[in-house]
This record gives structure tokens, sequence and C-alpha cells, in this order.
């Protein structure tokens, strides 16, 4: 078979038949395919390994994962229930005051005691929020 150079798998048996004979070159690309093989087939056991290895990790963290997920589920409702008992106790009422001093900031004729009267009973919701006039501002008197 002539040398033609360019045409790719025919140029290396064009450099090497000089120097070595058709049976040395088949030998060389047998040792090559064996070598390329064992390679695979190192990289394969390789890969198989770290899969492995993964698969255990993912399992050993699901198994921790377990206690510590319970716990911040615990957490979470020990907070929803601190908030809720804060809205009820504490936001609620005051809401309810910033509204009574709201409402009775239009009301704040008469005397002291007349408007913390007032105001105690618009946080309690006993009566209406308006100003009855003390008898130093009724005309009728």
């Amino acid at each position: 078979m002539p040398c033609v150079p360019g045409v790719g798998s025919i140029i290396a048996p064009c450099y090497t038949s000089a120097l070595m004979g058709a049976n040395e070159i088949a030998v060389l690309r047998d040792v090559l395919v064996i070598a390329a093989a064992a390679a695979l087939i190192v990289a394969a056991v390789f890969g198989m390994l770290v899969t492995w290895q993964l698969w255990r990790l993912l399992q050993d963290a699901r198994h921790d994962a377990g206690p510590v997920i319970q716990a911040l589920t615990g957490t979470v409702q020990t907070v929803r229930d601190t908030l809720r008992y804060a809205k009820d106790k504490l936001a609620m009422p005051a809401a309810d005051g910033v509204a009574a001093v709201r409402l009775t900031g239009e009301a704040a004729t008469g005397s002291l005691g007349a408007r913390l009267r007032r105001f105690n009973a618009a946080l309690k919701g006993e009566r209406s929020l308006r100003a009855t006039p003390s008898t130093t501002e009724r005309k009728d008197i």
C-alpha cells in the first residue's frame, strides 16, 4: 500500500513503516488498545466507587436530618405560639388603646378625671367616646 501524505489514518503507517515492520505496528496498536481499555476500566471502577460513597453520604445525611427537622418543627411551632400570644396580649390591646386615644382626641374637653374615665370606657368598649360637656361648659346651667 503506497503512502499518500495528508490522508489521516494512513499517514502514521507511512512514517513508521520505514522504522518498523507491519507486525511491530500491529503489536503496538494492540498494546495501545489494551492500555486504553485498562484506563477505561479503571475510570469506570473509580466512578462506581465515587457513586457508592455519594449514595452512602446521602443516606447518612437523610438519617441525621430527621431529628434536626423535628427540632426545627418544634421551634417553629413555639415561635408561632409566642407570636400568637404576643398578638393577643400585647398588639391588640395596644391597637385598641391607640384607636381609643385617637377617638378621644376629639373629646378632650373637661377635667382630667372625665377624660381618663372616657378613655377607660373606650378601652373597655362600654360607651361611646363622645365627650359629655362638663358642668362648666354646659350652657343650660
